[in-house]
């Protein structure tokens, strides 16, 4: 699952809708990955899929708690993992007049999600959060290690021709 950020929604809110992108585990290289990755996260970007969530979401949630986290569940069934990427700043910023070293975050899971990836650039330099459930049988310093090992190992020209 993927939160596709909803440009122009006319307010200024967090506005995103859910899609869901198959992973392409199937593919043998990395780069093969990579390119069937950008080539279906293209395609969903070009359907009404986000807005439509986006609103079915927002209805979920006029609707009252129960019928919101009845909402949630059904989202979050359909998925394993949520996976987003945070464009952060391109160049160093400053906070209080000190130069903000580095950025880090995890994006929340919600309803039967247990684990989601953030990927976060700044200043010229990516960080990977990895937040699971304590119960997964998942161990999250053992998937941050194979996308630190995928990347020493000659994907950042793969990584670049995602964006």
């Amino acid at each position: 699952m993927v939160p596709l950020y909803l440009r122009g929604r006319g307010d200024s809110g967090n506005n995103f809708g859910l899609v869901y992108v198959t992973l392409p585990i199937g593919e043998s290289t990395r780069e093969g990955r990579i390119r069937a990755l950008k080539e279906r996260m293209t395609a969903v970007k070009a359907t009404p899929t986000a807005p439509v969530a986006f609103e079915i979401l927002r209805a979920f949630d006029v609707a009252g708690a129960a019928v919101e986290r009845l909402g949630v569940g059904i989202f979050t069934s359909k998925a394993s993992i949520m996976v987003t990427n945070v464009p952060g700043p391109k160049a160093r910023v400053r906070i209080a007049g000190q130069p903000l070293q580095s950025m880090m975050t995890w994006a929340p899971t919600s309803g039967h999600l247990a684990l989601s990836a953030t990927l976060i650039s700044y200043a010229g330099e990516l960080r990977i959060g990895i937040a699971g459930d304590a119960h997964l049988p998942i161990v999250p310093a053992e998937l941050v290690q194979g996308f630190e090992h995928e990347l020493a190992i000659g994907a950042p020209e793969a990584v670049a021709a995602l964006h």
